[in-house]
């Protein structure tokens, strides 16, 4: 089945007016992708959620919120079926109006198991996006596990942001000539050396969603230690999520909290300065895909410390663009803080090595993947 070119985005990882700086990676990725083709936007929202945001939701043709109900704090095996179901009711007439043949769920769970009934039902051409998280944690449910196979193996392609993630996806029973490895992209206008110093002291950076599993605890707990020895340094945050407020309870016990930063979210132009002055960025996380923060900080000429997990080492070069360490691990990342502002980066050897990762030219292997299939 050949692709028109109009086709439907259904993920929940997009903006929306209340977190519009949601998943940036994915928007950046789809901007560049709406070269090739006309893309209609279907964003599930939890229902609960969607009720308490829905005077800002502004639906259009081309963009649309559509609540997903749910069974809160159980029964997460059968939100495939309720979300298909949720989108069906709720967006059937928007999803048949679109005139799309194609569709592109990106998430595994249960976007992705959602997108392929929606589909079936409306006879669309199904391909399937994978991001890490979706198959690294869903993937040990076996019920969840099992949809995410049928759903995969029904799909014209599968697109895995790394090696690791494909094989993943493989050992689950997906047919591995499916799946192509297309790494994200850095917006190289935006994240290049160009930027003024935002504050007058010397830090280290993180950015990310606050959350228990990106290593947040680690992060505090190692800076706090290395701090009582480099009195000039500071430890700077960007970002939010569910657990920002576990963090700031944890780091006012902390012996230094007096030289933490926590900015919360800010915008995608305003990271940059951040990221271009610290001198380095950490991404302690238990476990990923290729988090977009690494190839970012890479090509604005910031060398990374993250961990030994997902496609992480496909794309940062030990002792040449960062250094890798075990995942929720405080001592090691102690270690490698102290190793890290020790050595002298080749800051333009790093940019170089970033310059791979490209948006437009992940965006025409997209188009031609999801044209020729």
């Amino acid at each position: 089945m050949k692709s028109n070119n109009k086709v439907i985005i259904l993920t929940n990882l997009y903006p929306s007016p209340w977190e519009p700086n949601r998943a940036t990676f994915n928007k950046q990725q789809f901007d560049a992708l709406s070269q090739y083709k006309e893309l209609h936007y279907l964003v599930p929202v939890p229902f609960l959620q969607w009720f308490k945001k829905r005077k800002q939701i502004k639906q259009t043709t081309h963009l649309r919120y559509a609540p997903f109900f749910y069974v809160p704090g159980t029964g997460r095996r059968f939100n495939g079926i309720f979300m298909t179901l949720s989108l069906l009711f709720h967006s059937g007439r928007w999803i048949k109006a679109s005139q799309a043949d194609t569709l592109l769920a990106c998430w595994a769970y249960p976007d992705g198991v959602a997108g392929q009934k929606l589909a079936h039902h409306f006879k669309l051409n199904y391909f399937l996006k994978i991001h890490g998280s979706d198959i690294h944690i869903h993937g040990l449910h076996p019920s969840r596990s099992a949809q995410i196979k049928q759903a995969a193996n029904k799909a014209s392609g599968i697109v895995s942001v790394s090696n690791e993630l494909k094989q993943s996806l493989a050992e689950l029973g997906v047919e591995a000539n499916k799946i192509s490895v297309l790494y994200n992209g850095v917006n190289h206008a935006l994240f290049q050396p160009k930027y003024q110093r935002p504050c007058d002291f010397e830090y280290i950076i993180f950015v990310g969603n606050l959350k228990h599993d990106k290593g947040i605890i680690e992060y505090a707990t190692a800076f706090d230690q290395f701090a009582a020895s480099n009195a000039q340094l500071h430890c700077v945050v960007i970002g939010d999520g569910p657990d920002a407020g576990e963090l700031r309870r944890f780091v006012d016990t902390l012996q230094h909290r007096d030289r933490f930063h926590i900015l919360g979210s800010l915008e995608h132009h305003q990271i940059a300065p951040w990221v271009q002055h610290a001198k380095c960025l950490c991404l302690p996380s238990y476990h990923e895909g290729v988090p977009n923060v690494l190839l970012e900080s890479m090509a604005i000429g910031t060398p990374v410390i993250s961990t030994l997990v997902g496609g992480i080492p496909e794309v940062v070069l030990q002792n040449e663009t960062g250094l890798l360490i075990k995942p929720q691990n405080s001592v090691q990342l102690l270690a490698a803080l102290d190793q890290a502002l020790s050595i002298e980066w080749n800051q333009e050897a790093i940019r170089k090595h970033a310059e791979k990762f490209c948006w437009q030219s992940n965006a025409k292997q997209l188009q031609e993947l999801i044209s020729t299939r």
